[in-house]
């Protein structure tokens, strides 16, 4: 086991400050990143209601029946043509398509889970990465037992939001 010096700063994260009296929080939706540019690649949301066999089926049908696979000549042309280009599609080395299945929080379990599925499948190739996500939460003023009334002239409200980390896991699959 290793010794820290009391000196020596650990990649630890700074406490976020206690909600004042009288304030709740109210948690946002993360945040998603843009949709891949390529076609080839696919981002899957996990939660923890996210039924398991559905999404190992979706990522199955996404890397078996792709498009860039399905390349039919065109139909026009003479059967010698038609061949030539199957052919050159062939040689040329299709990109690998990929699916990534992202979960945060508790849905990291269920996205071990299709990880563990996946890895025991000799046609598939399974990445894992770990990273945090910035989650934007409002501070906004709660209601109060203590007024009967809806005047809020004797107050000020003012909401403030802030940014907590939540762990995520990204899984990337491939067909090998």
């Amino acid at each position: 086991m290793a010794h820290l010096e009391p000196n020596a700063k650990s990649a630890t994260h700074d406490k976020l400050p206690c909600i004042p009296e009288g304030y709740r929080v109210r948690k946002r939706p993360l945040t998603r990143s843009q949709p891949p540019s390529s076609a080839n690649a696919r981002i899957i949301y996990m939660s923890t209601r996210t039924p398991f066999m559905a999404t190992i089926t979706r990522i199955r049908k996404t890397l078996l029946h792709s498009p860039s696979q399905a390349r039919s000549a065109p139909k026009n042309a003479s059967l010698e043509s038609r061949i030539a280009y199957l052919e050159k599609n062939v040689d040329e080395g299709q990109e690998q398509r990929s699916v990534t299945v992202v979960g945060t929080g508790r849905a990291i379990e269920k996205v071990v889970g299709v990880a563990g599925w996946f890895d025991d499948e000799p046609q598939f190739g399974v990445e894992m990465r770990t990273k945090s996500i910035g989650a934007v939460d409002d501070i906004v003023p709660g209601p109060d037992e203590n007024d009967d009334n809806d005047d809020n002239d004797g107050g000020i409200e003012e909401e403030s939001s802030r940014v907590r980390r939540v762990s995520a896991l990204e899984v990337t699959i491939t067909l090998r």
